[in-house]
């Protein structure tokens, strides 16, 4: 069921996403009716109700006779989140502090699944960067990342002004004017050789180097080294110098 699948990224359980929903259909409820309603055992239940209590997703009906419980809306759900991005933005920047920037140690990320390979190309707008360099297919990176995110990526780079380098190969070129060098889409493009070849995609920006690969499922890393970010730079311009464009 979708809808457990999205409270568990809200950060409930299974069990939990699963009494809540059913908590919602029921309307007012005992402990017997949400486990016949979700398979569930009483004895489960109980430890459930009380962790959806704590989380203020569910409240008690007071009765003489026996305990009834009643869902919150799921409006609940929006407040909470709201309070969350307030607390993290307030937090944020004390934790940062803490941060250990050893100049010279070499900061290594590493990402997997499509939802990583997309964090990668968000953190190319958090770097707060004016322009980024690549190198790989287009095929490759639509494979990848998706074409409607990378189109969406694109309207949004051109929106904040970032320039992009990118040294594609042309045997993986596709046709749609999005994609292309024209000028609006602040993008100049070159080919690599003949017989040039690379078994993913690298990004080169704001002293970092990210390396995203297809093979094995979705995967990347991103280096943040002062030092390995000049060398691939350079690797960078010495193949865009051998590089051709299509005109």
């Amino acid at each position: 069921m979708d809808e457990v699948k999205n409270l568990e990224k809200l950060g409930l359980n299974d069990k939990e996403a699963q009494v809540y929903i059913g908590a919602l259909n029921i309307g007012i409820f005992s402990v017997i009716q949400i486990s016949r309603k979700t398979g569930l055992k009483r004895p489960t239940c109980y430890l459930i109700l009380d962790s959806l209590l704590k989380r203020g997703l569910v409240s008690i009906i007071p009765q003489s006779k026996k305990l009834l419980y009643q869902a919150e809306p799921a409006d609940v759900l929006i407040e909470q989140a709201e309070r969350n991005i307030l607390l993290a933005k307030k937090i944020a920047p004390i934790l940062n502090s803490f941060k250990n920037n050893k100049q010279g140690a070499p900061i290594i990320k590493f990402y997997s699944g499509q939802e990583g390979i997309r964090n990668i190309y968000e953190d190319l707008f958090k770097s707060k960067i004016k322009s980024y360099k690549y190198v790989g297919a287009t095929t490759d990176v639509i494979d990848m990342a998706g074409s409607d995110f990378i189109k969406n990526h694109t309207y949004r780079r051109i929106e904040k002004k970032i320039k992009v380098f990118g040294i594609r190969i042309l045997e993986k070129e596709v046709s749609e004017k999005i994609f292309s060098d024209e000028k609006d889409f602040l993008r100049e493009i070159r080919y690599a050789p003949k017989n040039f070849s690379i078994p993913g995609i690298v990004f080169i920006y704001a002293q970092k180097v990210a390396f995203v690969s297809s093979e094995k499922g979705n995967s990347g890393f991103v280096i943040e080294n002062t030092d390995f970010y000049k060398t691939i730079n350079s690797f960078f311009d010495s193949i865009w110098n051998i590089s051709s464009t299509l005109k």
